[in-house]
Parts: C-alpha cells; sequence; structure tokens
C-alpha cells in the first residue's frame, strides 16, 4: 500500500491539496481585508510558485537518493553474494535447526560483517538475520 502511495507520488498530490486548502482560508480569512484583489493574487502566485519550486526540489533529490542507493548496493551485491557462498549460506535450509553450528557461525559472521562494515548494517536483510540473534531461527532457502 506504501509503495502504490510513493509510486504515484500521493504524498505531493495531498501536499498540494492541502496547500491550496490552507492558502484558501488564508485568503478568506485574513488577506481579503487588507489587500487588494491584484495584491492577494500577486501573493497567492508567488506562494504556490515557491510551493512548485519546492515540490520540484523534493523530487529531483528524491531521485538522486535513489541513484545513489542504487549504486551502493549495485557495488554491495555481488561482493555479499560471494561471501555468502563462501560461507556456505545454501546449507542453511527451513529444516535447518536453530542451534545448528553451521546457522550459527554465519549469524557469528554477519554479526561481525555488520559491526565492521557500516553499510552492510542498513541493509534489510541482514536486520532479519540480526534477528536471529534473538533466538528467532531464519531459512533463506528451501530444502526442496
Amino acid at each position: 500500500m506504501l509503495q502504490v502511495l510513493l509510486d504515484w507520488q500521493v504524498d505531493l498530490l495531498l501536499f498540494a491539496i492541502l496547500t491550496l486548502v490552507a492558502l484558501t482560508h488564508v485568503d478568506r480569512r485574513f488577506l481579503i481585508r487588507s489587500l487588494s484583489f491584484t495584491k492577494r493574487m500577486t501573493l497567492c502566485s508567488v506562494i504556490l510558485l515557491i510551493v512548485y519550486g519546492s515540490m520540484s526540489l523534493a523530487v529531483r533529490s528524491g531521485e538522486k537518493e535513489q541513484e545513489q542507493l542504487i549504486q551502493r548496493i549495485s557495488g554491495l551485491a555481488p561482493t555479499y553474494a560471494f561471501e555468502l557462498q563462501q560461507m556456505q549460506h545454501e546449507l542453511i535450509t527451513l529444516d535447518t535447526p536453530a542451534d545448528s553450528p553451521e546457522y550459527l557461525a554465519l549469524l557469528e559472521r554477519q554479526r561481525h560483517q555488520c559491526a565492521t562494515q557500516c553499510c552492510w548494517s542498513n541493509n534489510f536483510s541482514l536486520s532479519l538475520i540480526l534477528l536471529a540473534s534473538q533466538n528467532i531461527p531464519l531459512a533463506f532457502k528451501s530444502s526442496e
């Protein structure tokens, strides 16, 4: 649901609607008595231009951040996959017990990786692995 809202940029639409409602309220409540129609419309136009510029900057900043995250992850993913292969990650199945030495060794190595490389600790998958330290068994590959 949240992804749909973000994909369709409903947050920007709601911000624009709330801005128009607030601007209309301020105009009707305060400005109508103190400014001429021309000055009010000029002020409203300037405010709307500022809001539009702010929204454009927010969209561009979000796109730039997304590109940076993609670059960071694309560099991390092959290294992470190689590390998991070296740790024989494929041996962990749905049937692997939580106290399995292989499983515990994998978790310990992952905790060490998270502690030494901060960019890995931001990875959602690694957050799930860290949950296993609370005795929540995780399995990543079915045994079929």
